[in-house]
């Protein structure tokens, strides 16, 4: 079975997206930030529009997202 998987590194200054299939890398994107903390929804929508044309993902394909930063908590856990 080939299954799809698409990855996506959302930074505050570019976003990189990667489609696998399997274990292997088949294509790589870059646009600009998808990071709402950094530019409008508008902006991140666009740039998350730009990736997945350059992806062309297979409809039904699994999509992972992260974002760059990740802030811990202020308080501790109880």
């Amino acid at each position: 079975m080939n299954r799809f998987l698409v990855g996506l590194d959302i930074g505050g200054s570019h976003t990189r997206g990667v489609l696998f299939r399997g274990d292997s890398p088949v294509r790589e994107a870059r646009s600009g930030s998808a990071n709402v903390q950094n530019v409008s929804r508008e902006r991140a929508a666009q740039s998350l529009r730009e990736i997945f044309a350059r992806l062309e993902p297979p409809p039904g394909t699994t999509v992972l997202a992260a974002p760059a930063v990740w802030t811990p908590r202020t308080t501790p856990l109880r």
